[in-house]
């Protein structure tokens, strides 16, 4: 490429969701494109012994797959101009915010992870590329979103099985997430895999959609050197709704439940908000206790109960919450003084969470903006 062209796509933010058998080498092509100066890494997993066809070493069993990663890319990066962000934990709880980024890499192993992926991408404009593999076959599939109204998203070719496996791979009756089973696939398909997806990240970061997959899908079948190119369509029966949200920020000053509660206020024109949410997550509140079943009153998002709520005060077990008491919205007047006086972090919200606010006629979409110093964490 031309020096005018470097110049082009300098200082691009890609954020990898996964640094397992594809990710972890993803890490790598991203880390060595001078164009990339911001890397986004998340995943929730600690290096294991079982983990030989991914890109970590003996000294780092034990350690978070994240932080290894990041620092690994620092290293490759050994001139410094290169910011790498860590975050331990499931995309699924994630702020939003912290996932804007020029391109999403989606390097994961479950449909419910996808899905997630998809509709934070849509929600934010992001182009996402999806990769995977499996050993059967050694089979590599790379697929390129845009999002759009008319734009094919993931789950537009999805049926119902696909939505039952993903039904299987959230929760157990008593509250546990089902992790899916490790592909055990060579490095050598994860390396493969990475490429593509790393070659079509690129043309997206050069500006170049038209030449890329945008919209379609490609499989390679190594074992006998077959590969197709499949055209993606929309579906208009598909159950995701395609919108891409205008999110407004929120200034500082909101920092309790009651300065949300006002701020909505002033985005509806005078007229207070119903509620609040956050999307697919629901409103815990009560908790039980997996041994001794003493019950708690709670009002925290859901995946953001933390230390001071996950054990029971009565024999020391984990408090999980209870499915009869979560709720999709929380509403306003079902909260006194003293719970709208209640920093925003007391109800698990973090920077960066992008939160919905509705009335009877409008939606406003909000990204808080919140500092140590006023209530974040």
């Amino acid at each position: 490429m031309s020096e005018t062209g470097e110049q082009l796509v300098a200082g691009k933010n890609v954020a990898i969701i996964g640094v397992g058998n594809i990710g972890s080498q993803q890490v790598t092509h991203q880390a060595r494109d001078p164009a990339v100066r911001h890397l986004t890494l998340v995943d929730p997993d600690f290096c294991s012994a079982e983990n030989h066809s991914q890109e970590y070493l003996p000294e780092d069993i034990g350690k978070k797959k994240a932080i290894v990663s990041a620092r690994r890319a620092r290293r490759i990066r050994h001139h410094g101009d290169l910011q790498v962000d860590a975050i331990v934990a499931r995309v699924e709880d994630v702020p939003w915010g912290r996932l804007r980024a020029d391109v999403i890499l989606a390097c994961v192993d479950s449909r419910l992870a996808r899905a997630a992926i998809n509709r934070i991408a849509w929600r934010l404009n992001i182009p996402w590329i999806d990769a995977g593999i499996r050993s059967q076959g050694s089979l590599v599939r790379i697929e390129v979103h845009l999002p759009g109204a008319a734009t094919p998203c993931i789950e537009c070719s999805w049926n119902r099985s696909d939505f039952e496996l993903m039904a299987d791979a959230t929760y157990t009756c008593d509250g546990r997430l089902n992790q899916p089973a490790p592909t055990r696939s060579p490095s050598s398909l994860g390396g493969l895999a990475a490429a593509l997806q790393a070659i079509e990240c690129r043309k997206i970061l050069t500006e170049a959609a038209d030449q890329s997959l945008a919209g379609k899908q490609l499989i390679i079948e190594a074992d006998f050197h077959h590969h197709y190119v499949n055209l993606l369509r929309r579906n208009p029966s598909c159950r995701f709704d395609h919108q891409i949200w205008t999110i407004a920020k929120a200034p500082q000053s909101v920092r309790t439940m009651g300065d949300l509660m006002d701020h909505g206020r002033m985005l509806f024109g005078g007229k207070y908000p119903a509620d609040v949410s956050a999307e697919c997550k629901n409103w815990v509140t009560r908790l039980v206790c997996r041994n001794c079943r003493q019950q708690a009153r709670a009002l925290r998002l859901q995946g953001r109960l933390g230390r001071m709520w996950g054990l029971c005060v009565r024999c020391g077990g984990e408090m999980q919450p209870i499915g009869f008491h979560l709720c999709p919205r929380l509403e306003f007047a079902s909260l006194g003084n003293r719970l709208l006086a209640r920093p925003l972090r007391n109800y698990g919200l973090r920077a960066c969470d992008v939160m919905t606010l509705t009335n009877e006629h409008d939606v406003r979409h909000i990204e808080l903006d919140l500092s140590p110093e006023t209530g974040g964490n």
